[in-house]
């Protein structure tokens, strides 16, 4: 190898960071929607799709790339689960008043509900297990492209 032709290969590895790491973090965003699917929340079951973000940022000759779970506290729920808790009983409304019992002239008192919680999955630690193994290869993978000139 020449002097010439190693340094136009020194200049090719040195953009090599950023188009490696944005191929990462797309490919550990496309981890982190795989592995949240979607949560029904409240009693209309709303549904919220898990998805990552990712923020990349450069100060002098150091990038660093930060992935996010969005909405994050679904994302907790998924990884760490929920504890037991109470489900306060819902007010009455005009649309939904309060039952009355039989022809007596008292509401009917409906306690609240006790839910056992759930245990999580682990599904945020399960991205970062996956990407601990696929990013490092997907840049080396980049690196070896710039070496051969491709």
């Amino acid at each position: 190898m020449s002097v010439v032709e190693l340094r136009r290969t020194l200049a090719r590895l040195a953009d090599v960071p950023e188009p490696a790491l944005r191929a990462a973090c797309k490919a550990v965003e496309q981890f982190a929607a795989s592995e949240g699917g979607f949560v029904r929340v409240g009693r209309n079951k709303r549904t919220y799709k898990l998805k990552a973000i990712t923020r990349i940022q450069s100060r002098g000759t150091t990038i660093t790339a930060t992935v996010y779970g969005i909405p994050t506290g679904f994302w907790v729920w998924k990884t760490t689960g929920t504890d037991a808790h109470l489900i306060p009983k819902r007010p009455p409304t005009k649309a939904r008043p309060r039952p009355m019992a039989g022809g007596l002239r008292h509401p009917v008192q409906r306690t609240q509900l006790r839910h056992p919680g759930a245990s999580g999955r682990g599904a945020w630690d399960n991205v970062r297990k996956r990407a601990a193994t696929v990013v490092p290869e997907m840049v080396e993978q980049h690196i070896r492209r710039v070496i051969a000139g491709a």
